[in-house]
């Protein structure tokens, strides 16, 4: 008796690597979905902290401010603006009210890169100093704003950040959050 030995035909050798030709295609899908959702994640945890900082950062220094430069104070009426610059101490967490020796200009601004920066200038050394807290890639926007229902040493800021990156439904990511800013030694009202 004679045994026939089975072999594959070529139309079940086509199929599977059909088959198989769709299940990587799925797991490649799978994958690419996987981590753009992991990397537009991680881009918005990154943006929630230098928004988180930077608003620390002011409600920080803004403690101790005792002068105002004369394009950062408000009107009675309420207003908005881009930059707030003011004079306050050096070392933040040892405030000296009655010695301005210690004492630094801050400006919270965007730069001519669109980063949001804090600039620090020392009036008796000269030497001015840069810190970027939100970089240019997430296009920060900052308000500061004067409401007039509310007291005179107290203002709120607004800082908004955008991704690069689409989230879940295929939007950009875009972040605002809101701070208030107390004032213990000066009116922001003039």
């Amino acid at each position: 008796m004679i045994k026939r030995k089975k072999n594959f035909t070529l139309i079940e050798l086509m199929l599977g690597i059909a088959m198989i030709s769709i299940v990587y295609l799925a797991m490649t899908a799978l994958s690419v979905f996987l981590i753009n959702h992991v990397l537009a994640y991680s881009e918005t945890s990154a943006m929630h902290m230098l928004v988180n900082y930077a608003l620390e950062d002011m409600k920080v220094r803004c403690i101790s401010a005792v002068q105002l430069d004369d394009r950062s104070y408000f009107s009675s009426v309420g207003e908005s603006k881009k930059a707030f610059t003011f004079f306050g101490e050096k070392e933040i967490y040892t405030i000296t009210p009655d010695d301005d020796r210690d004492n630094v200009w801050y400006s919270y601004e965007l730069d001519d890169k669109k980063n949001l920066v804090l600039k620090e200038r020392d009036p008796t050394t000269g030497v001015e100093k840069q810190e970027i807290l939100i970089g240019a890639r997430y296009h920060p926007d900052v308000e500061f704003t004067y409401d007039p229902d509310t007291e005179p040493h107290y203002l709120k800021v607004r800082i908004t950040v955008g991704g690069q990156r689409t989230g879940v439904k295929g939007e950009k990511t875009k972040i605002t959050k809101f701070e208030g800013l107390r004032f213990w030694y000066l009116s922001v009202v003039r």
